[in-house]
């Protein structure tokens, strides 16, 4: 299993259009990916969120982000302050 885990800072919180916006256009065709195993946002802040993506490989979880990014910036682009900060990896354990 391989896991991607994003840390996101805004400038702004989310509306609710731009959360159902993120769910329809990202979130759901994460989730319809081959490989895909699971999608945990972690709302850290009103103006920050963790998020985690388990694929079965990292060729998926690569496939999968090249699907979403396009829709991902739309989405989220201008509400985003600086870089995300992204670590990616083998899961070697869970449970």
């Amino acid at each position: 299993m391989y896991a991607s885990i994003t840390n996101y800072q805004f400038n702004s919180a989310f509306t609710e259009d731009e959360r159902g916006q993120l769910e329809r256009d990202v979130i759901n065709v994460l989730a319809g990916s081959p490989g895909f195993k699971a999608y945990y946002a972690v709302k850290v802040s009103e103006t920050e969120t963790a998020v985690v993506v388990l694929f079965e490989s990292q060729e998926a979880n690569e496939q999968a982000r090249s699907r979403v990014t396009a829709a991902q910036q739309r989405i989220v682009g201008t509400k985003i302050a600086g870089q995300p900060h992204r670590v990616t990896g083998e899961v070697v354990y869970h449970k």
